[in-house]
């Protein structure tokens, strides 16, 4: 894999004009009289002393064994049936070499190694300044977006926001499993790209989510150009089979909201919550507030207060940091709910607007207190002694 640039905009394509080296074409008469068209041909890795090597044969059926020679070093090039080729001259190649010269060709006749017509010579200098240079290995862009989810369902929608400054690394192995190769962080519109990468089957790991935040369901809907890639536990998107470029590696993450506290009778009017003053089972409810205007919209869920008057709703939609778009919430507590006993007197409102976003996930401070005795407390009930003329 060759090293990316990190940028945060889309790679321009480069194309490269590629010269291959001159050929040179040799005849074999094996036992039999057929005389096959085995072609050998080579090229010069630019900026290297590398050669790769092809040979073809271009007619004859059979199988025709080859080889090149030069003193005792030895280039086998293997078995060529009817129009096959062995080796390549692109970044495929199986057959190189870094040895310059003139090398021979030998053709299996029979049982013996013959040198059949002419040669093959490999030159840095010659083939540098005729240009026969191999194709250079195409190369793809790897990339897209972390955005926050604030509705969790995995799916890019209008309005939520890239998220930026999130650590990615890119892996040149399947499952992650080795040291990263690259890493960058995502810029202001939530964008990364990784350029100048080569055909191979890579990893990408998110390894630095924040704590609290979390990473949404992947593959969701039938569109992967906006779906979520990530696997929520592990933060990788595996086996990414570079063939081509592929900026839809996209990873929604989310920030799980809660809203609650308890709901108390204040018995002896102080107005601080003592021991013994929560009431239990009271019924709140849950509203959406799209408008954010504290009147709210749909029901929902509700839940009852438990043990001391403790009540919460969780797992709720957040907005995405920066608090410009949170989300809206409407809580009520029902005020004729019979388990409210004589305490039916509420101490300020009984509905209040809220917000959530992935600064401020957590309102735990939203209670409701009620007055005994239609808002007498306790120590403040009036009692009269009777008086008896004559006592």
């Amino acid at each position: 894999m060759k090293k990316p640039i990190w940028i945060l905009s889309v790679a321009l394509f480069v194309a490269a004009v590629v010269a291959i080296a001159a050929t040179a074409t040799a005849y074999s008469a094996p036992k039999g009289g057929l005389r096959p068209k085995l072609t050998v041909e080579s090229c010069l890795v630019e900026g290297t002393g590398v050669f790769r090597i092809r040979a073809v044969n271009w007619d004859v059926a059979g199988e025709w064994r080859l080889k090149l020679h030069q003193g005792s070093d030895i280039i086998p090039i293997g078995y060529l049936e009817a129009w096959e080729q062995v080796g390549a001259l692109d970044w495929t190649a199986s057959i190189t070499t870094t040895i310059e010269g003139t090398w021979k060709k030998q053709f299996l006749d029979g049982d013996d190694w013959v040198n059949k017509h002419g040669a093959h010579s490999l030159s840095v200098q010659t083939f540098t300044e005729n240009g026969w240079f191999c194709p250079e290995e195409p190369t793809f862009d790897l990339g897209s977006l972390v955005w926050y989810d604030t509705d969790q369902d995995g799916v890019q929608d209008d309005g939520e926001p890239g998220v930026q400054g999130v650590v990615v690394q890119l892996h040149d192995d399947p499952t992650c499993s080795t040291t990263h190769t690259y890493s960058g962080t995502t810029g202001l519109d939530g964008g990364y790209l990784f350029t100048d990468l080569t055909t191979s089957t890579v990893c990408l790991q998110f390894p630095d989510i924040p704590a609290g935040w979390q990473i949404s369901p992947r593959d969701q809907g039938s569109d992967d150009t906006v779906d979520s890639d990530a696997a929520p536990l592990s933060a990788r998107i595996e086996s990414i089979d570079l063939q081509t470029d592929d900026l839809d590696q996209d990873v929604g993450l989310y920030v799980d909201g809660s809203i609650g506290d308890r709901v108390w009778c204040d018995y002896n009017g102080d107005t601080f919550y003592d021991p013994g003053e929560g009431l239990e089972t009271i019924t709140l409810s849950l509203f959406e507030d799209l408008n954010c205007d504290r009147y709210g919209g749909d029901l929902l869920t509700t839940v009852e207060t438990g043990s001391e008057g403790l009540y919460a709703f969780t797992d709720l939609n957040t907005g995405p940091p920066g608090a410009t778009d949170e989300v809206c919430y409407v809580v009520t507590v029902d005020a004729s709910d019979e388990d409210l006993g004589t305490c039916r007197h509420p101490v300020g409102a009984i509905t209040l607007g809220l917000t959530l976003s992935a600064d401020e996930f957590e309102n735990d401070a939203v209670d409701f207190s009620f007055l005994d005795q239609s808002g007498i407390p306790r120590p403040f009930r009036s009692f009269c002694p009777v008086v008896t003329n004559g006592a």
